[in-house]
């Protein structure tokens, strides 16, 4: 097991080191994503609040990873996609 680790220390020095980035990617990146996001951008668009926002798209089962939809999940999506949170 100690022969493993030590073994893969090589491969994360490298990836430390390259311009590839690890870890959880931005929600829109997944097939069927980029739906739900240009469903909230129509409703923002219509000019509904964050929380109505995430109140209707919760509603219609659009689910988030982590289960409902939070008002600042939302405004997050739109300023990291289309700067759309004024």
């Amino acid at each position: 097991m100690i022969v493993q680790k030590l073994r893969g220390t090589p491969q994360r020095d490298i990836s430390k080191n390259s311009d590839s980035k690890e870890g959880r990617k931005p929600f829109g990146t997944r097939p069927g994503e980029q739906e739900i996001i240009d469903r909230i951008v129509a409703l923002r668009i219509e000019g509904l609040a964050f929380d109505t926002i995430a109140e209707m798209v919760t509603a219609e089962n659009k689910s988030a990873r982590a289960g409902p939809w939070h008002p600042t999940t939302i405004q997050r999506i739109l300023a990291r996609h289309h700067r759309l949170c004024d």
